[in-house]
């Protein structure tokens, strides 16, 4: 039952955002600007996507709908297709070595990986942990997936939190906003990092997705 108050029906490009838990269809669209004003509060986006071009599905939030130099750490725990053969660091990953088979399709349990990152210029969620060395998930890191965010804006307590579902599992992750003066007042805009080349909260390049937004507020 949605408690909050009323957010309006918006449109952006051909992403569909809504209040109301309704079917909507959408076209693709590599950003998409929520175009809602926050107050100090407790928000829910309820999101599910496709990508005609993902090959690493980690989705951003640009709080303010810019970056913020190094103001975001991440942390998460997801499904994986490859074992941790060596531990990484805040600013590195872990040494991985591919797991025979993909993840669904191979007998035996999925392993989970959990991160720690910091420094990063935007909220990042991680969906998977894909393979190593070097290369990029093309099998079960890739769309359609759902995610469910929940977001604190008080300024002094900016934190989200997701749960994911994607082809290869499911992924839990938070984010914290570690400054304590800027002040949360637009709920930022959505990206999805194509898999190529830096990641979006680096200027790099995003996928094309498609899908429905919902989004409430909760307090």
């Amino acid at each position: 039952m949605f408690l909050g108050t009323a957010l309006p029906l918006q449109r952006r490009t051909s992403f569909w955002l809504r209040e109301i838990k309704q079917p909507l269809t959408s076209r693709g669209v590599t950003t998409v600007p929520l175009t809602i004003q926050t107050v100090p509060g407790f928000y829910r986006i309820l999101l599910t996507v496709s990508a005609s071009n993902s090959v690493n599905s980690d989705l951003y939030l640009f709080p303010n709908n810019t970056t913020y130099a190094s103001a975001f750490s991440r942390y998460s725990i997801e499904a994986a297709d490859a074992e941790i053969s060596g531990f990484g660091s805040n600013t590195s990953d872990p040494a991985l070595v591919p797991i025979t088979g993909t993840v669904p399709g191979f007998s035996g349990l999925i392993p989970l990986n959990a991160v720690q990152y910091q420094a990063f210029n935007a909220f990042l969620l991680d969906l998977f942990y894909g393979p190593a060395p070097g290369g990029y998930d093309t099998i079960n890191d890739r769309g359609p997936f759902i995610v469910e965010i929940l977001i604190n804006t008080s300024t002094g307590a900016k934190i989200i939190k997701s749960t994911g579902a994607i082809t290869g599992g499911a992924s839990v992750a938070s984010g914290i906003w570690v400054d304590t003066v800027t002040a949360w007042t637009s709920l930022g805009t959505l990206e999805l990092w194509l898999g190529t080349g830096s990641p979006p909260d680096q200027g790099g390049p995003t996928a094309t997705i498609s899908g429905v937004a919902v989004v409430q507020r909760l307090s």
